[in-house]
């Protein structure tokens, strides 16, 4: 439904029980930020012990669990593209700017990929097409030093990737900021276009867990 005050957004159409699980989905797309992406899953999030023989030595920002490599072999060579167009924005990029954290480029390379290709085989496809065109996207919401951030990373994004746009990337971006929910201990971000349709609340009475296979 629509609010005047909140816009759009899902409304109950019966009484929810206590401790009843309301919306259970994996994300659309998601990224680890950058201290965590080397040692975590980019697929369930988990956090991986040892070195895995999945992790990339190259961008150093994907590594899968051994039990998503055992669901998805295919997950190295399916990552080699985002991480060619990391490289490209590396090498393109100045030495000063090559040094920030990459999770906001690789949130629109993923992206991208995830669109074109669809996820490696065996990783539960995510429905990135129906309903994120709808999320909120409304860039006045934000300050105007963090929208000029924003089309910077969208520009170099869409410059290294040539499959998204920079004004796709500018608004996948935006969308972002204004919908995405966090990853366990801060680990990332994540976009569940239905659960962003979920008003928040101060006070909230309902709260997101991921399970061990980051649904």
């Amino acid at each position: 439904q629509v609010a005047q005050d909140r816009g759009r957004g899902a409304i109950a159409n019966r009484n929810i029980l206590a401790h009843e699980q309301i919306l259970r989905v994996y994300p659309a797309v998601s990224t680890l930020k950058s201290c965590f992406a080397s040692k975590s899953c980019s697929f369930c999030f988990c956090t991986i012990m040892k070195e895995d023989y999945l992790s990339c030595t190259k961008c150093k920002c994907f590594n899968v669990c051994e039990r998503c490599a055992i669901a998805a072999p295919t997950s190295r060579a399916w990552h080699e593209t985002e991480c060619n167009w990391l490289e490209r924005w590396r090498h393109e990029t100045s030495k000063e700017m090559a040094t920030i954290p990459t999770e906001y480029l690789r949130f629109v390379f993923r992206f991208a990929l995830l669109k074109s290709k669809g996820p490696p085989s065996g990783i539960f496809r995510r429905d990135i097409g129906k309903i994120l065109p709808e999320l909120c996207c409304d860039f006045k919401k934000l300050p105007k030093e963090q929208c000029q951030t924003l089309m910077f990373l969208a520009k170099a994004a869409s410059k290294a990737c040539p499959l998204i746009r920079g004004p796709t990337a500018f608004a996948l971006l935006v969308k972002r900021v204004l919908n995405a929910h966090g990853i366990s201990r801060g680990k990332g971000w994540m976009i569940v276009p239905s659960a962003s349709f979920f008003n928040h609340s101060c006070s909230p009475n309902a709260k997101v867990l991921i399970a061990p296979n980051g649904m």
